[in-house]
């Protein structure tokens, strides 16, 4: 949600305008990021994320609503986010189910230091946590992050393009707790052999819109050589387990 800070070929200015891209393309709920939280800081962000995830109940009661949040984590050495278990009534009400790590665009490192107290916290609920290749910038630091914290729940988002299978299949394979989303996973025949190496559970459709679009993974979901059923988990399944089991 929002708008980055270059121009882009469509995106999604408030609500509505997004509902009806999700409606356009046949998405029936989403876990939806704000697209500022990098350049335009965190706290800027989750509180405007807030205001586009409020606009979404406006005419119908949250039970309904079709979009969840994540907000960006920032580490509690600086009082930016909510305290204590504030944090997870604030979540709750604003229907927040995950966080986001920046730690290269906001300046904080992924070590126990800085963040062990808050992601035992997280581990515990089951609260997802997504992180990209850009915030890592390299590979180890990828498997440094996952080996460090292997309760927690991670979603590996936008590797770049073309294949990464020798680097996340391991991880896939060894980390129960690691998803891999597919919105830059453009392989020809990869994801059908990729579901026959590691099974379809830790696979998430994603489509990085606006920077990508909802159409590529959906065409490639839909005819890969796959079951009918790891389509389904693939496409939503899985991510709806996720979503079901935080606890907020």
């Amino acid at each position: 949600m929002g708008q980055g800070m270059h121009s882009l070929p469509e995106w999604a200015p408030d609500t509505a305008a997004l509902l009806s891209e999700l409606d356009r393309v046949g998405v029936a709920r989403a876990l939806v990021t704000h697209l500022g939280s990098a350049a335009a800081g965190a706290v800027y962000a989750n509180a405007e994320l807030n205001r586009f995830l409020a606009a979404d109940t406006v005419d119908t009661p949250s039970s309904s609503s079709r979009l969840m949040g994540v907000w960006s984590f920032l580490p509690d050495c600086c009082p930016e986010l909510p305290a204590g278990n504030e944090l997870f009534a604030e979540m709750k009400r604003h229907r927040i189910r995950a966080f986001e790590l920046q730690p290269k665009s906001h300046r904080w490192v992924v070590r126990h230091a800085a963040v062990a107290r808050r992601f035992a916290e997280f581990a515990e609920r089951r609260i997802p946590l997504i992180i990209r290749f850009s915030e890592l910038e390299t590979w180890d630091n990828l498997y440094a992050v996952v080996e460090r914290f292997p309760d927690n729940i991670f979603i590996f988002a936008n590797p770049y393009v073309w294949g990464c299978d020798r680097i996340v299949r391991p991880l896939l394979a060894e980390f129960p707790n690691f998803y891999f989303e597919l919105s830059e996973y453009w392989n020809a025949g990869g994801l059908a052999d990729l579901e026959r190496s590691v099974g379809c559970q830790q696979i998430l459709f994603g489509s990085s819109y606006p920077i990508r679009n909802h159409g590529q993974q959906m065409f490639n979901i839909r005819h890969a050589e796959i079951s009918e059923t790891s389509k389904l988990a693939i496409a939503g399944g899985n991510l709806a387990h996720l979503m079901a089991q935080v606890q907020l």
